[in-house]
């Protein structure tokens, strides 16, 4: 908006104000009051620009420090603790996958029979969607091997088990438990 209108309104009001009409009186009023609205609100609108720029800059700064952690976390994690996948061969055959500082595969049988035994402990397992079966024997078998074989050795992908020991420990488990 032009500063020189607004001077010349000043000086109308300062100068004339007993000879000028009620309407052209309420007419400026408004007028400078919504300069005055626009001029507070781009202020806020600047404010609010550099408090976006700051946030912008401290959500980059937190995010580096997130993937460093995340890097490290996953490399702990990758050092540490086992990662299981079950692997279903040929459409029949049933192979759960362990890595951790190297690689152990454990033939588990086949998809019928596995289903036929393992259900009794994951009723999950019986289902024609072989994703879902495979997420629920994943997990099933997680917690079994867990504490089957001792993770923390260096060598305990030389530890031998068998499908039979799972479903043995399985066993003794619904025994005890």
């Amino acid at each position: 908006m032009n500063d020189n209108f607004i001077q010349r309104l000043l000086y109308l009001e300062e100068r004339l104000d007993y000879k000028l009409n009620t309407e052209f009186t309420n007419k400026k009023n408004q007028f400078i009051d919504i300069r005055i609205n626009i001029l507070k609100l781009k202020k806020d609108k600047i404010k609010l620009r550099n408090n976006l720029s700051y946030l912008n800059s401290e959500i980059r700064f937190k995010c580096k420090i997130q993937s460093r952690l995340y890097n490290d976390l996953r490399n702990f994690m990758n050092n540490k603790f086992p990662t299981f996948s079950i692997i279903v061969d040929k459409g029949k055959y049933v192979y759960c996958n362990i890595k951790l500082r190297g690689q152990k595969s454990i033939y588990i049988g086949s998809i019928d029979n596995v289903k036929k035994q393992f259900s009794k402990y994951q009723p999950e397992l019986v289902t024609n969607k072989i994703n879902k079966f495979k997420r629920h024997l994943s997990i099933l078998l997680e917690q079994v091997l867990y504490d089957l074989i001792d993770f923390r050795l260096d060598n305990w992908n030389k530890t031998k088990v068998t499908s039979k020991d799972i479903l043995d420990y399985l066993l003794n488990k619904v025994i005890r438990g």
